[in-house]
């Protein structure tokens, strides 16, 4: 399996002076792919001879391949033109792949050899954070061109079920005739002449059909109901340029033809006109779409609502909006499940009780709280001596004798022994208490503590219910505050229990969550788990503006946790994208120029312009990646000055960036400086040079293709001295990734 270093709002380590202590991110496994290792069965040349890695001037020139956007489209297609189906499979970072995408791809002669299949691109990595502009315009893929990220990801598991026969590798040509039978499936190919001859071969002698594609003189009209991704750009493009009645005309005749007609359409009249929108009437396009969608809501428009429910609407029309995701929830479970969210967030309103507890909560000071719980656990051996001497009565002893325990056991090791004994006694006696009558909130507010910790979770939340119903707005000590703490989370695993078996649950339920997360958010001990088990949860039912607001103000009480900047990145590049106005790094420069801005802000901020520059990279903007780069380091050697305890994790991303600036020099020709910086890279943070980047590289496999150029380009001095300060670093940071093993020796092209 490939692992992969994938930049979408993550990195590798977090600063160690942040005080939750978490890993900044995580390795994301890809699906199983791997390269092909075409061009390294024995007596051939290496590999980075074999297989040339893209110059610049390569990248900058456009994909010439016509890919289709949907299987479904390239089967249309085929049927339209007798074409056979050519499936060609990539991966970022591996050295053929990159030639096939940077090169071939992009070579006019091997374009007219794939013009006689329709094609369709599978690639698992994503090269935009986004697929639609704000406006729903189409982003394309930089590096395929024609399809979206989300396209070429999304067909790779539908290909892998019908064709791959359980292999993911990378490069990989699969032919798929008309009656989508397989004949032939290139990988472990040699070089690229015994690809291109197998697909030559495979096309011979076809007779074709006569192309209803070929006529460049059709209007919209004729192009609307093609499947053919120019067509489809044709006709959208059409769509931008006409006016509302045309707009509104082309919409009728889209939404005639069906959903895979009209959808592009529709995402661009609902979400062209901006955020804010009245939509009563129907004389835009924009209210033709709102009220088509309304009325006659299908399993095609639920995408397409679910943006929706991020506009600025209106009660009366987010209430339709609302209505028409329950009609549509009949026949789709997960418009069921978004209508239901909407419910209990428009019923969230704030009741008087809760608003005073909220109040209350911002009012309680944190030292006396301290103060209290401390009072509580050192009355314990007074308490208990009291319990022991017999003493009885209506229960009160034993219920404060059961708090000290469980005031204990709190604060106490998790894994010690003497942990579940304090629990197992502040359940004993909390029981004990309530068979005495002291039926309130802290004897189940105790109980509701202890069996979850026993892991009794029925038992727990039926205690938890009884204690917040009778808890007096006034109680906000260390009982009270877990007690909350427990209640949304009984309530937000209910949730997600009944949506992942698409069952019924009450719009109550998140109500009542969010009003316990209400009072814990402006409470003293609230936590920065809270907070980021808040931002999940309603990030994964589909509440993402609430999900936003909680991770602003958690990020002003909690400035250092690396868990919520990961979470701010990642909402940063899924709404607003890496680069431009309201991207990362302008987030950033606005956290850093405010006032309570903490040291740690500009670790945070060299690895936001570091993802900036990588997605500048994608799109081919290298200068602004160069520029993006250098911001980054200067903000990791200025966290490192500031907090010396961060040095490894700043050296670690400076040599990231150094590689990365050095292998796009490399593929400008600028040989002195791809040398020079690829050795600061080495210097800066030797083993950080076997952690795969972004796009794909590793430090090693740079300074390996790099020292091939070099030789190559008449540098024989530069390319010695690489070589030996490449030789110097470990053995296992030379190794190659796991991606880029061996494979099977001599084995033939299928």
């Amino acid at each position: 399996m490939r692992h992969v270093l994938f930049l979408l709002g993550s990195g590798l380590l977090a600063p160690t002076a942040t005080p939750s202590a978490l890993p900044n991110s995580v390795l994301v496994p890809q699906p199983a792919l791997r390269p092909a290792l075409q061009g390294q069965e024995a007596g051939s040349a290496p590999r980075e001879v074999m297989w040339k890695a893209p110059t610049r001037a390569d990248w900058d020139k456009p994909c010439l391949i016509t890919w289709q956007r949907t299987f479904d489209d390239a089967i249309a297609v085929a049927e339209a033109t007798g074409k056979p189906i050519l499936i060609c499979v990539n991966m970022d970072g591996e050295i053929a792949s990159e030639h096939y995408a940077g090169v071939r791809y992009r070579d006019p002669e091997t374009a007219k050899l794939y013009e006689a299949y329709v094609t369709v691109i599978a690639s698992t990595y994503r090269h935009t954070p986004r697929d639609y502009t704000p406006e729903g315009e189409r982003i394309p893929c930089p590096r395929f061109g024609g399809v979206t990220c989300g396209e070429h990801i999304a067909i790779e598991p539908i290909l892998y079920e019908k064709y791959f026969d359980g292999q993911r590798v990378s490069p990989r040509h699969i032919m798929v005739e008309l009656d989508k039978s397989e004949v032939f499936d290139v990988f472990y190919a040699f070089d690229t002449k015994s690809v291109f001859d197998t697909l030559k071969k495979g096309v011979e002698g076809r007779v074709l059909k006569p192309n209803p594609y070929e006529r460049g003189d059709r209007d919209w009209k004729e192009r609307l109901l093609s499947r053919e991704s120019s067509d489809r750009a044709f006709v959208e493009q059409a769509f931008e340029a006409a006016d509302e009645p045309t707009k509104v005309d082309m919409l009728r005749t889209a939404l005639a033809a069906g959903d895979a007609y009209s959808g592009q359409l529709m995402r661009l009249a609902l979400l062209g006109g901006g955020p804010s929108v009245h939509l009563g009437g129907t004389a835009t396009a924009r209210q033709f779409a709102w009220h088509s969608m309304i009325e006659d809501p299908t399993m095609g428009s639920l995408p397409l609502m679910e943006s929706a429910l991020e506009l600025d609407l209106d009660d009366t029309d987010r209430g339709s909006l609302v209505s028409a995701l329950e009609k549509l929830g009949e026949v789709a479970p997960r418009a069921k499940q978004l209508a239901t969210v909407q419910r209990g967030l428009l019923s969230s309103s704030v009741s008087p009780e809760m608003a005073e507890r909220v109040s209350v909560a911002q009012s309680t000071d944190l030292e006396a709280v301290l103060e209290e719980n401390q009072a509580v656990k050192d009355a314990l051996e007074a308490r208990a001596k009291e319990w022991q001497a017999g003493h009885e009565g209506d229960g009160s002893v034993e219920l404060r004798t059961a708090e000290s325990f469980l005031a204990r056991a709190l604060d106490a090791d998790p894994r010690a022994k003497q942990t579940k004994l304090l629990f197992e006694d502040a359940r004993t006696l909390a029981a004990k208490a309530l068979a005495m009558g002291q039926d309130g909130w802290l004897a189940h507010g105790i109980l509701a503590q202890c069996e979850f910790r026993y892991g009794t979770l029925a038992e727990s939340e039926a205690h938890v219910q009884r204690a917040v119903d009778t808890m007096p707005t006034h109680a906000m000590g260390r009982v009270a505050v877990e007690t909350l703490r427990l209640f949304a989370r009984s309530k937000r695993r209910a949730i997600r229990d009944a949506m992942a078996l698409d069952a019924t649950w009450a719009p109550d339920m998140l109500a009542q969550a969010q009003a316990a997360y209400g009072v814990l958010e402006h409470h003293p001990l609230c936590l920065e788990q809270d907070c980021i088990t808040q931002v999940d949860f309603l990030g994964r039912i589909g509440a993402y503006p609430q999900a936003a607001a909680v991770l602003e103000r958690g990020l002003v009480r909690f400035p250092d946790s690396a868990e919520l900047h990961l979470r701010l990145r990642n909402r940063i590049l899924a709404t607003r994208g890496a680069t431009g106005p309201g991207g990362l790094e302008e987030t950033y420069a606005a956290l850093l120029a405010a006032p309570e801005a903490t040291p740690n802000l500009t670790w945070f901020a060299g690895y936001a312009s570091l993802l900036a520059a990588e997605y500048h990279r994608r799109a081919g903007e290298i200068d602004a990646a160069f520029a993006a780069y250098g911001r980054s380091i200067e903000f990791f050697e200025t966290n490192q000055a500031a907090l010396p305890g961060n040095g490894v994790t700043c050296q670690h991303f400076v040599a990231i960036a150094q590689a990365a600036m050095a292998r796009m020099s490399m593929e400008r020709g600028e040989w002195a400086r791809a040398h020079d910086l690829m050795l600061q890279a080495m210097q800066t943070a030797p083993e950080s040079m076997a952690t795969v980047d972004g796009l794909g590289f590793t430090g090693v496999m740079t300074a390996t293709t790099l020292i091939a150029r070099l030789s190559e380009n008449d540098a024989p001095g530069l390319s010695e001295d690489l070589k030996t300060a490449l030789e110097a670093l470990s053995a296992v940071t030379r190794q190659r990734p796991a991606f880029e093993g061996t494979g099977p020796s001599g084995r033939e092209p299928r």
